[in-house]
Parts: C-alpha cells; sequence; structure tokens
C-alpha cells in the first residue's frame, strides 16, 4: 500500500525551495543554461555622452551676441535665438555665389557693351553698380543680399532659390514668403543688380513696411520696368505704415518703371486719395492694375480728378471694384478731357442703365480708348441703346466687351447694328448677354451675315455661352 503525500509537509516548504526546483526542471529558463547575467544599462552615462557630443558641436558654431530690442536687459551667456537652418544655409551659399560668378563671367562680359549703350540711350549717367561700398565686387547684388540676411535672428523665404535666380531678366518670386525681411534683402541687391527688368512678387505677404525698403533699393536701380505687387498687404488696417505715402515715395525713387501691379490688397478709398495724387503729378508710369482692390465711389472721384490731369498713363483696371454709378461717373468726368488713356477695364463694379449713358457719352467723343471691358455689370438693353450711339460715331475703339450682361437680343442687334459701318474695331465679345436657344441663335446668325459680311477689319466677335 503506497503512503500517500504528507500535504501539511509540502505547504510548509518555503516559497524559494519551490522557485528553484522551477528553474532547474524548466528547460526554457534563462538561468537553465547558467549564464552570465546581463550588464546593467545605465541610463545616465549615455545620456552624460549625448550632451558632451551636442556641446562640442556648439562650440564649432558662431553665435552672435543679440541685445534685447523690447527690455533694457542684455542676453549674457545665451546664445541669441536664432534660426539655425536659415542661418546655415546663408553661410554655406556663399561658396555657391563664387562658383556662379564664375560660370558667369563670359556671358557677362558679351552683354556689358550692350547693356551700357542701352543705358546711355537712356540717358542713365551711371547704368552699372556692381560694386560694394568697400570696392569688392558684387556680381548681381548676390553678396548684398547674403549681408542683409546675417542681420536677421530669423526668416522663412527661401536664400538659395532667391540668389540662384537673380542674374534673370525677370525676377519671378511668387509665393516664396519674402515678407518685409525679404524686401529689405532684395533692397540690398537691387543697388547693384542692373540684369533685372521685371520684379514679381505676388503673394508674399508683403506690407507697406517692406515697400519702403524696397524703395530705398530702387533709389540706386535704373532698370526695374515692371513691378508686380498683387496680393500681398499693403492696404490691410492696423499695419505699422499706411500703404498711400510709400506709394508716392515709389513712383518718385524710380523713373523707369513703367508698370505696377497693385491687385488684390484691399487699398480702400483711404490709400486711394495719395495714389491717384501721386499719378496726377507722375509723367512716368505707362500702366496700373486696381483690380480686387476695394475701391469704392470716392475712389472713382479721385481716379477721375487723376485722369484729368495725368497725360502719361496709358491702361487702368479696376475691375472688380464697388464703384457703382456713381463712381463710375465721376471717373468718367475727368475721362472727358483725357486723350492719352488707351486701355480701361471696368468689369464687375456693379454698373447699369445710368452708367451705360456716360459711357456712350464719352465713346462718342474719345479719341483715344481703344480697349473698354465692361463685363459682368447690370446693364440691360435700354442702357445698350445709348452705348450704341457712342460705339457708332466712336473713331478709335478696336476692342469692346459686354459680356454677360443682360441686355437680351435686343441689345445684341443693337450693339452689332451700330458698329456696321465701324472701320476700327477688331473685337467685340457679347458671350452671355442673352437667350442661346437655336431659334435666338439662329436670328443672330442672320444678323451678322447680313450687317457684317464685307467687314473685314473686324477679326473676333463672340456672342452666345461661355460654356460652350
Amino acid at each position: 500500500m503506497s503512503a500517500e503525500p504528507d500535504v501539511a509537509e509540502d505547504a510548509a516548504k518555503p516559497l524559494d525551495s519551490y522557485m528553484e526546483q522551477a528553474q532547474h526542471e524548466d528547460p526554457y529558463n534563462d538561468e537553465y543554461y547558467e549564464d552570465e547575467p546581463e550588464e546593467e544599462f545605465d541610463e545616465t552615462e549615455i545620456r552624460t555622452q549625448e550632451l558632451d557630443e551636442e556641446l562640442e558641436k556648439l562650440k564649432g558654431m558662431k553665435f552672435e551676441e543679440k541685445e534685447c530690442e523690447e527690455h533694457d536687459y542684455h542676453l549674457d551667456d545665451s546664445p541669441a535665438p536664432v534660426n539655425l537652418i536659415q542661418k546655415n544655409e546663408v553661410e554655406e551659399n556663399e561658396e555657391l555665389i563664387q562658383e556662379l560668378d564664375n560660370s558667369e563671367d563670359e556671358h557677362d562680359a558679351e552683354e556689358n557693351d550692350d547693356e551700357y549703350i542701352q543705358g546711355e540711350r537712356r540717358g542713365v549717367d551711371d547704368v552699372s553698380d556692381h560694386s560694394d561700398d568697400d570696392g569688392v565686387e558684387d556680381k548681381y547684388g548676390r553678396k548684398a543680399f547674403l549681408r542683409k540676411c546675417h542681420e536677421f535672428d530669423h526668416f522663412s523665404f527661401p536664400v538659395t532659390n532667391v540668389i540662384e535666380k537673380l542674374d534673370r531678366t525677370e525676377l519671378d518670386l511668387s509665393h516664396h514668403g519674402m515678407g518685409d525681411k525679404g524686401l529689405a534683402a532684395l533692397a540690398e541687391t537691387l543697388k547693384h543688380n542692373t540684369k533685372i527688368r521685371r520684379l514679381i512678387l505676388h503673394d508674399n505677404a508683403i506690407t507697406a513696411e517692406g515697400v519702403e525698403a524696397l524703395v530705398e533699393g530702387l533709389r540706386r536701380n535704373k532698370s526695374i520696368e515692371y513691378i508686380d505687387l498683387s496680393n500681398n498687404r499693403l492696404g490691410y488696417k492696423g499695419m505699422k505704415k499706411t500703404f498711400g505715402p510709400v506709394f508716392s515715395e515709389l513712383l518718385d525713387a524710380s523713373a523707369a518703371v513703367k508698370n505696377i501691379s497693385l491687385k488684390g490688397n484691399k487699398i480702400g478709398d483711404g490709400d486711394m486719395k495719395y495714389i491717384s495724387e501721386s499719378l496726377a503729378e507722375n509723367f512716368n508710369l505707362k500702366e496700373i492694375d486696381l483690380s480686387y482692390c476695394e475701391l469704392g465711389v470716392k475712389s472713382g472721384e479721385m481716379i477721375g480728378a487723376m485722369l484729368s490731369t495725368n497725360v502719361d498713363l496709358k491702361k487702368i483696371n479696376l475691375e472688380w471694384n464697388v464703384l457703382c454709378n456713381q463712381g463710375t461717373k465721376q471717373l468718367l468726368a475727368g475721362l472727358k478731357n483725357n486723350n492719352v488713356l488707351k486701355d480701361i477695364n471696368l468689369a464687375w463694379n456693379g454698373l447699369s442703365d445710368q452708367a451705360a449713358k456716360e459711357i456712350g457719352a464719352v465713346l462718342f467723343s474719345n479719341t483715344s480708348l481703344e480697349v473698354v471691358n465692361l463685363g459682368h455689370n447690370r446693364i440691360t438693353h435700354e442702357g445698350t441703346k445709348l452705348l450704341a450711339n457712342g460705339l457708332k460715331e466712336n473713331s478709335a475703339l478696336k476692342v469692346f466687351n459686354i459680356s454677360a450682361n443682360p441686355i437680351e437680343k435686343e441689345g445684341v442687334q443693337l450693339i452689332i447694328n451700330a458698329i456696321a459701318d465701324n472701320q476700327c474695331l477688331t473685337e467685340l465679345y457679347m458671350l452671355d448677354c442673352c437667350n442661346t436657344d437655336l431659334g435666338a441663335m439662329h436670328e443672330l446668325n442672320e444678323l451678322l451675315t447680313k450687317t457684317l459680311k464685307n467687314k473685314r477689319n473686324l477679326k473676333t466677335i463672340a456672342i452666345g455661352s461661355s460654356k460652350n
């Protein structure tokens, strides 16, 4: 008879004895193979080594001690807050500039003679200023650009991308995040660069303060002819500078600038007062784009006063503003005494038959306008009667656009009959003006064939739907 296990005796065994037995019996236990114990992981020692490595890297960098502008204290041992990525990019680009300059030596030598000849024809005494103040040659102002960047604690524009483009006649920096600091650096470039003719700064969050910095560069630049400042923040409220007075300085800074775009800048009536006064006394600017600038009735009055005295402006774009009938009436009052303006865009301004009457009167007597855009307004066939009288007698107009106005079939017929004897008009646009069913279009086509069959001067006529 076998003896039963003594339960009380097993219960009395200490727990350590069971653990020791299990380790010897379990072949998957690490200690079963009696391996050497692992070394302890000292996190403190590893972290200390990492900090030592970071310290060695920091010792190799150059930090400039900055004086705090907002407080009276001075930063002592701590480095100034800088954008290390951008700072390093500036330093690396100094070598890139040398490579770019060397590769362009032969190309520049061929162009220099032509550049000086053109400068003499423009009446410019000194067309080239490629040297720094210390006499060191700075082709295209690249070194001047980098020196200015060194003065900034931080910035967001791409340095390499900008300096690589400085040898082009058209410098397109659209969507580059230049901001006011970027304009300040670019102004230093323009003091040396005589290659750039067209400067495009579309959508860069630039304020009036940035344009003021740009003005300083333009004072020494005789080559920039076109400046695009569209879709920036020139007219925003609450900024340190207002744009109107700065625009006056911009026009005075350089006689070479012939074309400026201020599209989409929320300029409004306040800044327009300074802009119109500056344009009235300016004899150099030929074209200006003021579309999408929130210009109201008062702006129309001021623009009219400017047009009555300006004898050089050839083209003005006022699309998508709120001039309405009253503002347009005041504008056209000044245009009656102007025989210089060739192109005016009044699309999307809320004009109705009242404004059409004034426009018809201008077309009746004006001898300079060649392009008139009245698209997307509220002119009806009644207003078209007044426009038709002016079109019939006009002897200068080449392009007329009245698309997207509810003039209906009667209005379209009036326009067609009015231009039957006009020998100057080359393009006529009347899209989305009336019912475009097959019957109406067939009738209009017959009228066109009958009335305009011998008009060789009319190259383009658009009637019907813009969706087709």
